[in-house]
């Protein structure tokens, strides 16, 4: 990121690229637009990843649930995700959705490199559990993105 603007790791100027970078995310073409671009670049990128890669390739028809769910990963970065809780929380916000199409659209979202699984490691028994993984977004713009769009 330093290298893609021309600084020293030493500069004065890190503290500011690195609010940048914590506010945009490192995507090229972001760091490399002006201000008034960088939002309008990101909202493209995040439109694609989940209309195109996602829904379109998946045959998602109601995208409003993805979205959801989109929300609520991005939102809880790093928290133990149960998706029967969101599920419930879906359902009992008048948004009916299955257990099984929550885990679908995880998996889904994971093979679009949108999140990554991190899965619990059992030490005693030596192995990964089933139950519940943590997710992390690929990048601080889109979570920034996404978590902005929640009154929408």
């Amino acid at each position: 990121f330093l290298r893609s603007q021309n600084v020293d790791s030493q500069s004065r100027l890190v503290d500011k690229l690195y609010s940048e970078y914590e506010k945009y995310g490192g995507f090229p073409s972001v760091v490399m637009a002006d201000e008034p671009l960088k939002e309008t670049i990101l909202s493209g990128i995040f439109d694609s990843i989940v209309l195109n890669d996602i829904a379109h390739r998946a045959g998602v028809k109601d995208t409003h649930i993805l979205k959801s769910v989109i929300l609520f990963l991005a939102d809880n970065v790093g928290q133990l995700v149960n998706p029967s809780k969101i599920s419930n929380t879906l359902t009992s916000e008048r948004v009916p959705t299955s257990n099984h199409t929550i885990s679908k659209y995880l998996d889904l979202l994971e093979n679009a490199f949108l999140f990554y699984k991190a899965k619990q490691y059992d030490i005693r028994g030596k192995g990964y559990l089933k139950t519940n993984a943590k997710y992390f977004i690929v990048d601080n713009g889109l979570r920034r993105h996404a978590i902005g769009k929640k009154g929408a």
